[in-house]
């Protein structure tokens, strides 16, 4: 974590709630893994309202020991900086994180800044002092203004006209430390963080696993996939959320999410309580919609007599919905392949699902469509693809970075 970079920013707002916090910075994110096993406090960017899950960081939380302590949802402004004669649409090159040039992608291509002149930095603030140092004014950053203004450069465009998402770029931080003989999870906090794989050859595993926390009147904020490597055919979720507050009933969903017969394995990566905001996030409930409107639908139907279907859907946002959802493809005998989750904004999603229904008759998967297009908890189902092909379905999931 270096000075002026977003994690520095993060890092800040901690410091602002608990003045003893002892700002201590790294040369890149490795450094800062390193002082999480050494016994300090780190600060581990996880998921970014355009980007998604940064997925090698989720890695790291399931493998290393360690444990979730608290959150940081951090607004990040992007900025474009240069010299003081330095014009955007002259620019040659521009230099930034990974991260970053991924979330100003569409402003440079419309620079026309080929790939290839991308230039990747270990860290945030590197890209301003390297430009700075280089001295041509062909050449522009991506940072926060204050990385930018502290290297004696110009910001030559903010947030709105650089960002993909512009002002709703923000990015979920985890407060990281070496577990010791913590025991997971700690009922009493209100938030909670937990890996499931489930068993999966069997319709319905999901639902199941849904169930169980719905009983425990947990809230899921989020809820993200990642393939099992090494030739294991399934998947782990990733899963956030909120107890509902009574720590008895907590501590029976999580007794009896260990002896469910859809999940293989359980696995808590932390407890905590509170959230920490930037000052510009709106954290208000979005506006209600009409409880009868139905989804938007669109795409070229869907083929029942196929065998393999993808399509994405968004539901509304209330504890359950996807509980609700997972219900009645379960009932129709569908079996889900794979379900991600694409962000939308800030904690909100649509999911992209691959379906199999060879178990099904044609008419009853053909029903099941008809009821999502009727699902006034969905706002919007996308028909993506039907095929007899498995890796034709599979060609629609995400790619991880």
């Amino acid at each position: 974590m270096q000075r002026l970079s977003f994690s520095d920013e993060a890092a800040r707002m901690v410091q602002a709630t608990e003045p003893s916090t002892q700002i201590v910075y790294a040369d890149d994110i490795e450094g800062v893994w390193r002082a999480i096993q050494e016994g300090q406090y780190g600060m581990i960017p996880f998921e970014n309202s355009a980007k998604g899950v940064v997925w090698k960081h989720f890695d790291r939380l399931r493998q290393s020991g360690v444990r979730i302590l608290g959150e940081v949802h951090l607004h990040v402004r992007m900025c474009m900086g240069g010299l003081l004669d330095a014009q955007p649409r002259e620019a040659t090159h521009v230099h930034s994180h990974p991260v970053g040039l991924a979330q100003c992608s569409r402003r440079l291509d419309e620079l026309g800044i080929p790939p290839e002149k991308r230039i990747q930095t270990r860290a945030t603030p590197d890209g301003p002092r390297d430009v700075a140092e280089l001295r041509d004014p062909r050449r522009i950053c991506l940072a926060s203004r204050l990385a930018i203004e502290d290297a004696g450069l110009a910001v030559l465009e903010d947030e709105d006209s650089v960002a993909n998402h512009g002002r709703a770029n923000i990015t979920q931080f985890f407060v990281v430390h070496r577990n010791g003989q913590v025991e997971l999870p700690e009922k009493e906090k209100e938030y909670h963080g937990l890996i499931v794989v489930p068993e999966y050859e069997r319709i319905g595993v999901l639902h199941d696993t849904l169930g169980v926390l719905r009983d425990g009147r947990v809230d899921l904020h989020s809820l993200h996939s990642q393939r099992l490597r090494g030739g294991d055919d399934g998947y782990r979720f990733f899963m956030e959320m909120e107890s509902g507050g009574d720590s008895a009933l907590f501590d029976i969903m999580r007794r009896k999410l260990a002896n469910c017969s859809a999940v293989r394995e359980a696995q808590w990566l932390g407890s905590w309580n509170g959230r920490l905001y930037s000052d510009s996030i709106r954290t208000e409930d979005p506006p209600r919609r009409d409880p009868l409107a139905r989804p938007q639908v669109e795409g070229a139907p869907l083929d029942p007599s196929r065998r393999y279907h993808g399509l994405q859907f968004r539901p509304d946002n209330y504890p359950g919905v996807l509980f609700d959802t997972t219900g009645y493809i379960r009932t129709s005998d569908v079996n889900l392949r794979f379900v991600h989750s694409r962000p939308e904004g800030h904690k909100q999603y649509g999911f992209l699902v691959g379906m199999d229904s060879s178990q099904t008759t044609p008419e009853r998967f053909q029903l099941m469509l008809d009821h999502m297009q009727c699902d006034s908890h969905l706002q919007y189902v996308h028909w993506l693809r039907s095929t007899d092909s498995l890796s034709e379905l599979h060609e629609l999931e995400p790619k991880e970075d």
